[in-house]
């Protein structure tokens, strides 16, 4: 990820302008029975990570950031859970 990001923080020239080009990077590793769906998902959930971060940043999918995602997903059902028992009110 932080090869990728020098690369992109190179200054060049477009049409008589010299660009500097700024990124965030989100990098998932391949494993055995890993399909090509998944990876992109946790990649993408990565540069999502990445992004809330800042500038230049890279972040590679790792189980920290799984579990992360699986306690914002169970937080995320259950209060839908609870707004339709009418267990919360949302007020607009």
């Amino acid at each position: 990820g932080e090869d990728v990001l020098a690369a992109l923080s190179e200054p060049f020239e477009l049409t008589g302008l010299h660009v500097t080009v700024t990124g965030c990077v989100g990098v998932s590793s391949g494993g055995r029975g890993r399909s090509a769906a998944r990876l992109l998902r946790e990649a993408d959930t990565a540069v999502t990570r990445a992004k809330t971060r800042g500038h230049q940043q890279a972040v590679v999918f790792d189980a920290d950031l799984a579990h992360d995602v699986a306690l914002r997903l169970g937080t995320a059902v259950s209060l839908r859970g609870a707004v339709g028992r009418g267990e919360v009110v949302v007020n607009q």
